[in-house]
């Protein structure tokens, strides 16, 4: 999962100052369609992770907290290009978001949480100590 999120991070951060260039619409159309598949890519792999990762009895929870992580920036993003275009204009919005993608590039290589990731034997290891303690809260309070 690390060579994908890293990739990822990279691939986009080199895609998206394409859109400095005067490109003809098929082409602006290609980019986004790259950028678009790598985003896709990348969520299969980290829903997979979750799934794989999260205890049983939390999946609704930890689901729902990685789905509204996901949709509830959308309206602080569109806000932020909306404020960026007005002050900076396209070009600037452009380099904006392409020093964000490069900073995001380099924090991900930079992570050793990333790079790493946590062992499988440590995530059953939480998973199964997670489930006893709950068992354990649940016969006490029964």
């Amino acid at each position: 999962m690390a060579a994908a999120v890293i990739g990822k991070h990279v691939l986009v951060a080199a895609l998206f100052p394409l859109l400095l260039l005067d490109l003809p619409l098929y082409g602006v159309g290609i980019v986004w369609a790259a950028i678009s598949f790598q985003v896709s890519i990348v969520a299969v792999i980290q829903r997979k992770s979750v799934l794989r990762d999260a205890p049983a009895d939390l999946m609704g929870r930890v689901q729902s907290f990685t789905t509204l992580l996901s949709y509830g920036s959308l309206p602080v993003g569109a806000a932020a290009t909306g404020f960026l275009l007005d002050s900076v204009g396209g070009r600037g919005t452009v380099m904006v978001y392409t020093a964000v993608l490069i900073a995001m590039a380099v924090w991900s290589i930079a992570s050793p949480a990333i790079r790493h990731g946590i062992p499988r034997t440590d995530a059953r290891r939480r998973r199964r100590s997670s489930l006893g303690q709950r068992s354990a809260i649940r016969e006490v309070h029964v």
